[in-house]
């Protein structure tokens, strides 16, 4: 018995799917839950990248960055798993890491997807509706586009209502 951890029902969902539909076509998978950290350790640990594949969820926040996972200069740091070495895509991020102008920014967003979409380092199943919300008992709380966390520090229970 396969050990299994209890994840967002999608997630799992999604690789019983994939596995259902390759199998249509010939192709055995063994789909494996395991632990986030243990998933990060083998990711970034190549002796142990016994696998042929990863399915995950990756949540962004307001401020995109992918200069981790797809610049040339961080091929060997954590995040890069793709191991992608694209000319195009480092300028791209290069500029838009210093873009200011919207307008601008949006240009190079644009042709930095159609780059990406081209190399394809990753293969994008879906992007989930996300609805977030806090307890009324929790005080403090910011919720806005900037991200989940954005104020936690603030964040406190009335002791009358603990």
């Amino acid at each position: 018995m396969t050990p299994r951890m209890a994840l967002p029902i999608s997630i799992v969902s999604f690789a019983e799917i994939m596995q259902s539909q390759l199998a249509d076509v010939g192709i055995e998978v063994q789909p494996q839950v395991v632990e986030w950290a243990t998933l990060l350790q083998d990711i970034n640990t190549p002796e142990l990248r016994n696998f042929d594949g990863v399915v995950m969820g990756w949540v962004v926040e307001y401020k995109l960055d992918d200069m981790d996972l797809f610049h040339s200069a961080r091929i060997d740091q954590p995040y890069a798993w793709s191991g992608t070495s694209n000319p195009e895509i480092d300028r791209l991020l290069e500029a838009l890491s210093m873009t200011v102008d919207r307008t601008e920014a949006k240009a190079l967003w644009s042709e930095y997807q159609r780059v990406v979409m081209e190399e394809q380092p990753y293969t994008y199943f879906y992007f989930p509706d996300r609805l977030n919300g806090v307890n009324r008992r929790v005080k403090g709380a910011v919720m806005d586009a900037r991200g989940d966390w954005l104020n936690i520090k603030d964040w406190y229970l009335d002791p009358a209502s603990r």
